[in-house]
C-alpha cells in the first residue's frame, strides 16, 4: 500500500511559518526516515514556494512529487491511487473529494471557525475594505456564518471512506468536535499532541539579533503573531499600554509577526513591532525575552508558550480552549478579555524575582514533559498513516 500526502498544508503565499505548516513538514519527515519502504506520492501548488529542504529530502527519499494547479489535479491523483493511504495535516478543502473508499487520515486542528467566529476587536486587524466586510458580515450574520461552516466540519467528517481516522491535538479538541456532532463515532477520534517542529528541536538562535533591534536580554515582553486577530494582541497592548502609565516596568515590549492596523500612534513610541522574522530570529526572542504575554482567544495546541518555556522563559497566557491542557500549571494565567488581569500577571512577575525563577523552572518542566509526549506520539501518527 502506497501513501498520498497532502503538501498543501506546508505552503503559503509568502512562505511563512505557520503551526499547522509545521506541524505537516514534521509528519513528513518523519515518515520519510522511518516509513522508507512505503511508496510516497507527494503533492504541492506549483504555483506557490515551497521549503526546499523539504523539496531536497523527498527527492532523496524517491518520493513521487506532483505539483497541481487546482482540486480537479488533487481528485485525478485520488483517482489513480485508490487502493491508498492519504493523509492531510490541513484538510478543511476536502470535504467534496470523492476519495474511492481509500483509507483517510486527517489532522483536525481545532474548530475555531465555530467557536468563535469573530471578536469586537477584528476590525483593528482588517488590511482593506474586504477584511471590514467580511467582519461585518461575520458579526451581523453570525448564526449563518457558524451555520455554514458547522455544515463544512460535518461534511468533511463524514466523508465516504473505508476507514477515517481523526487526528486531533487535545482533549478539548476531541470534545468540542463531539460536542458540534454528536453522531459522530468516538471512535474515528485519536489525540495525539502537535509534534515537536524543526524551529523547537532544529533551529539555533541568532546570537547577534539582540544588538540587531536593540533589546536588552530579559528587557522585553515579547508577543507574538501581532497581526492576527485570533491571538488578540491588540488587548494585550492595551493592557501594558495601561501599566505603563501607571508603573514604569523597566521594560520594552516587543510584536513579532506584524500589528494591528488600527492602532493609537502613541502606541508607536512604546512598542516596537516587527514583520515575519527570520526562524533564528524568532528563537533568539523566545530565549531572550523578559516573558511571552499570549493573550489568545483560541488555541488548537499552542505551540508559542511551549516554545519559550523551552528557553526558561516565563508565560503569561489565557486560560482558554487547548491552553490550560497543554501547558499545564507552569504559565500564570488570565482572561483573554480583561486588561485589569494581564495588567495584574505582568506587574506581578515584574515585580516579584522569586515568582520568575518559579514559572521559569515550572514551563522548562513542563516542556521537557510534553516534548517527551509529542516524541512519542508523532511515531504513533506516522504508523497509522503508514499502517
Amino acid at each position: 500500500m502506497s501513501i498520498v500526502f497532502d503538501l498543501l498544508a506546508t505552503q503559503s503565499l509568502d512562505n511563512n511559518v505557520h503551526g499547522g505548516g509545521e506541524y505537516g513538514k514534521t509528519v513528513f519527515k518523519c515518515l520519510l526516515d522511518n516509513m522508507s519502504s512505503k511508496h510516497i506520492t507527494a503533492f504541492y501548488d506549483r504555483n506557490l514556494p515551497i521549503d526546499e529542504i523539504l523539496l531536497k529530502k523527498a527527492k532523496d527519499y524517491g518520493v513521487d512529487l506532483i505539483g497541481i494547479a487546482n482540486k480537479s489535479d488533487i481528485q485525478n491523483i485520488i483517482n489513480s491511487k485508490k487502493d491508498s493511504t492519504f493523509y492531510s495535516a490541513l484538510p478543511y478543502q476536502y470535504h467534496n473529494i470523492d476519495f474511492h473508499n481509500m483509507k483517510v487520515v486527517i489532522t483536525v486542528h481545532g474548530l475555531r471557525a465555530i467557536e468563535i467566529a469573530s471578536d469586537w476587536y477584528e476590525y483593528k486587524y482588517a488590511e482593506g475594505f474586504s477584511d471590514l466586510m467580511k467582519w461585518i458580515s461575520k458579526s451581523v450574520f453570525k448564526n449563518l456564518y457558524v451555520g455554514w461552516r458547522t455544515s463544512q466540519f460535518r461534511k468533511l467528517l463524514n466523508i465516504r471512506v473505508k476507514h477515517l481516522q481523526i487526528i486531533v491535538p487535545t482533549q478539548h479538541t476531541k470534545y468540542s468536535i463531539l460536542t458540534k456532532f454528536p453522531d459522530l463515532n468516538v471512535s474515528k477520534i485519536t489525540v495525539l499532541y502537535s509534534p515537536e517542529t524543526s524551529v523547537g528541536r532544529e533551529i539555533s538562535p541568532d546570537p547577534s539579533v539582540l544588538t540587531k533591534y536593540g533589546l536588552l536580554e530579559r528587557g522585553f515582553i515579547l508577543l507574538v503573531s501581532g497581526n492576527r486577530w485570533v491571538k488578540n494582541a491588540y488587548r494585550g497592548l492595551m493592557a501594558l499600554e495601561e501599566l505603563m502609565d501607571k508603573f514604569d516596568i523597566g521594560k520594552q515590549v516587543l510584536v513579532v509577526g506584524g500589528a494591528p492596523q488600527r492602532m493609537p500612534k502613541i502606541w508607536h513610541r512604546k512598542f516596537s513591532f516587527l514583520p515575519y522574522v527570520t526562524q533564528k530570529e524568532l528563537v533568539a526572542f523566545y530565549k531572550s525575552a523578559f516573558c511571552l504575554l499570549y493573550p489568545t482567544l483560541n488555541e488548537g495546541f499552542g505551540y508559542p508558550p511551549l516554545e519559550a518555556m523551552r528557553h526558561g522563559t516565563p508565560v503569561i497566557c489565557s486560560s482558554i480552549t487547548s491552553t490550560t491542557e497543554v501547558l499545564g500549571d507552569a504559565p500564570m494565567y488570565f482572561s483573554p478579555y480583561s486588561h485589569s488581569e494581564i495588567e495584574n500577571r505582568v506587574l506581578c512577575l515584574v515585580n516579584n524575582d522569586q515568582l520568575w525563577k518559579i514559572k521559569s523552572e515550572q514551563g522548562l518542566e513542563r516542556y521537557t514533559l510534553v516534548a517527551s509526549q509529542q516524541k512519542k506520539m508523532l511515531n504513533i501518527l506516522c504508523k497509522m498513516i503508514a499502517k
